[in-house]
């Protein structure tokens, strides 16, 4: 009888928990941390690594590339290439003031890169406007 009732709990309990499992699961996707990668990517290796680990990391939601310091249109290109190899080229980039016209190494993969461009708005707009539309979640 006790091998019964113990049973009988244990059967009760797990078909509460697995429940709770699966609900957490769903609601986990929801609670994405919602990121913007502020970059001066296409000098040391450094930024490309953040910029995919960014996008491939499974809690973040990653909601634009800005690009800060140097020759920024042209590191833009890098991002909006490394963005579109990967897959994800609805993740928008956003152009940060240029500051030099110098030509780091790692330019010249993107040189002739076309296919996807930055948004017009600028870096500092952006960021304006995505923590605006998502108070407390950036």
């Amino acid at each position: 009888m006790k091998k019964t009732s113990l049973r009988f709990l244990l059967r009760r309990l797990f078909s509460l928990v697995i429940p709770l499992f699966v609900i957490s699961a769903f609601s986990a996707e929801s609670t994405k941390m919602k990121v913007i990668l502020d970059t001066d990517i296409g000098g040391d290796i450094d930024d490309a690594w953040a910029l995919g680990f960014v996008i491939a990391h499974p809690e973040f939601e990653p909601l634009g590339v800005t690009i800060c310091d140097g020759n920024t249109p042209t590191r833009a290109k890098v991002a909006c290439k490394l963005l579109h190899v990967t897959g994800r080229s609805e993740i928008p980039v956003a152009v940060g003031r240029k500051t030099s016209d110098s030509f780091d190494y790692q330019f010249a993969w993107a040189e002739d890169f076309a296919q996807v461009k930055p948004i017009a708005q600028t870096a500092a707009e952006f960021i304006v406007d995505t923590v605006r539309k998502h108070p407390g979640e950036v």
